[in-house]
């Protein structure tokens, strides 16, 4: 079974939770007044730049625009391949006063950096493929 990013998020905060560390897990529901203990973390990271819980475990809610600038932060664990995620995750975090945090970073297998390779490299060739034919299309006689 393939678990989802979100499905983890919340199998790791009951494993940690178990474990007597205070974590919370925060998503898109977390935007929700209803669900209060997430509502409050995730406000106090959108007006405060700081969360309360040792642990977070977050989905992409925490997206452009939101910052984190809290010197009490020393480790950021970024579970993602993609390129652009990764660096939107690791953006969040804003380093204060030349401040060292450790990164971790998933250790991907050979297999999951060749199909990353070969999804891109298809996507490329669709791109280009997309590219010459419009660029065809708007120039034809330059071909005859």
């Amino acid at each position: 079974m393939i678990e989802t990013l979100f499905d983890f998020g919340k199998s790791l905060k009951n494993l940690l939770s178990n474990e007597k560390i205070a974590c919370s897990f925060i998503s898109a529901e977390s935007k929700n007044p209803d669900r209060k203990t997430e509502y409050k973390i995730y406000q106090s990271i959108v007006e405060n730049e700081k969360f309360s819980p040792r642990v977070l475990i977050s989905t992409s809610v925490l997206d452009n625009g939101i910052n984190i600038k809290d010197s009490s932060v020393k480790n950021i664990v970024i579970d993602l391949f993609d390129r652009t995620e990764f660096i939107q995750m690791l953006g969040r975090i804003r380093i204060l006063n030349n401040e060292k945090v450790n990164l971790y970073i998933k250790n991907f297998s050979f297999r999951d950096i060749e199909k990353l390779l070969i999804d891109d490299i298809i996507a490329i060739i669709l791109r280009l493929k997309l590219d010459l034919v419009d660029f065809k299309e708007s120039n034809e006689d330059m071909y005859f």
